[in-house]
């Protein structure tokens, strides 16, 4: 009998402490969903902003007429320290959530990605800087001139050319919008030789875009100029000439 009134005590206590715990998660629950709003107000901001097709070109000409110094996601060999432009893709792939305006910066990274440096205007600090170009005006408007990396090609919408370290507040991307925008900047004197250099725009809070990076090779003291085949035949020449040297004394 005794086991008989445990085992109906035990459902109305489980019962009870199901009641209490669903009273106090109840009581708790405004605070979540405050909680739960606040970090879908904050996280959406800029996460939907990426970085897509981008481009080297010369710093030759205006916004249509300059020309390139490579194919597009094509890196290149920087070999001086004059004006260069890149042109970047900026897509919205997020339907949910457009990005709110935010400032655009150009960043690089000299060790794989691990951290980012602003290109700004301070040679004495920055491997690159921005750098005056005589051929378009600072935020002149920018037409589309490459191919979208995310098959928006048909939902352009006008972006803007920078040459001052002057980040612009860009207005909202619909989803499926993509826009170009194109920094004209150059190597400055502690610029690392023989480094590969990764460029990206950071939209808003600083946040770093998905997608692909910019990437060019230094090769300021012209080591890399010499094709792998000439220290290939150059090495095999004198390889020729020690064996002969020793051959010859052998004999002798």
């Amino acid at each position: 009998m005794a086991s008989q009134v445990v085992f109906f005590e035990l459902p109305y206590c489980s019962n009870r402490r199901l009641s209490t715990q669903t009273t106090i998660k109840m009581k708790y629950l405004p605070y979540l969903l405050l909680l739960l709003l606040l970090a879908g107000f904050s996280l959406p901001a800029f996460s939907s902003a990426q970085q897509g097709t981008w481009r080297w070109r010369n710093d030759d000409g205006g916004e249509i007429s300059a020309t390139w110094m490579a194919d597009p996601d094509t890196p290149i060999v920087l070999t001086h320290k004059d004006n260069i432009r890149l042109r970047i893709e900026m897509a919205n792939v997020d339907i949910s959530f457009p990005p709110e305006p935010g400032a655009v910066e150009l960043r690089y990274s000299y060790d794989d990605e691990n951290s980012w440096q602003k290109v700004e205007g301070d040679e004495s600090t920055g491997h690159f800087v921005f750098a005056n170009s005589s051929y378009f005006s600072n935020q002149s408007p920018s037409t589309k001139q490459l191919t979208s990396a995310y098959g928006y090609d048909d939902h352009y919408v006008e972006g803007f050319l920078f040459d001052t370290h002057d980040p612009t507040n860009m207005h909202p991307r619909l989803a499926g919008e993509t826009t170009e925008l194109e920094f004209c900047i150059k190597a400055t004197g502690i610029a690392a030789d023989a480094t590969t250099y990764h460029f990206k725009f950071f939209y808003g809070e600083g946040a770093n875009p998905d997608g692909y990076a910019a990437l060019l090779f230094t090769n300021f003291n012209g080591f890399a100029k010499i094709p792998l085949s000439r220290w290939g035949i150059a090495l095999t020449a004198l390889l020729i000439l020690f064996g002969g040297l020793v051959l010859k004394r052998r004999m002798f």
